[in-house]
């Protein structure tokens, strides 16, 4: 995924967390262990916020994971 641009016309970028959370399979390893942003990939430290779920299955394994955006 890209990360979020500012409007042209002055307005707030987009928050990460509008963005739609992508199968488990297209996250990073960064963003699948929960250590960075999955739509903008900044590192987590502080006030990273859970958004969803994104899921994610090889044959009878389940991969889905929690996934963070950050504010």
């Amino acid at each position: 995924m890209t990360a979020p641009a500012e409007a042209q016309s002055g307005k707030a970028a987009v928050p990460c967390r509008a963005f739609p959370i992508p199968p488990a399979s297209a996250l990073s390893y960064e963003a699948y262990a929960g250590c960075a942003c999955y739509a903008c990939a900044k590192p987590l430290t502080t006030g990273a916020v859970l958004v969803g779920r994104a899921h994610g299955m090889q044959g009878a394994h389940d991969l889905g994971t929690d996934v963070y955006a950050c504010l």
